[in-house]
């Protein structure tokens, strides 16, 4: 499995919506910063919404060492070359 399914699962159990309806979402939310350049009120409000957001889910997977799993994982694959 890689590391982004790996990812992508666990962090699935811990949100209540299904990944495609989120990652459509998502999409639309990025193109729309992008029109943005990244900047602005939306822009700001995006980044307090992904830290509130994310900082249930990344202690989640802490306290069930899910995310210090997929980190040894990780760090076990050998690097690939840099070009």
């Amino acid at each position: 499995m890689s590391d982004t399914n790996a990812i992508a699962e666990a962090v699935d159990g811990f949100l209540p919506d299904p990944r495609r309806l989120r990652i459509q979402r998502d999409a639309a939310l990025v193109a729309d910063l992008a029109l943005g350049g990244f900047e602005g009120l939306e822009y700001e409000v995006f980044e307090d919404r992904l830290i509130r957001d994310s900082m249930p889910i990344l202690r989640g997977m802490l306290r069930s060492g899910t995310f210090i799993a997929l980190a040894a994982q990780s760090s076990r694959r050998p690097a690939s070359p840099s070009s």
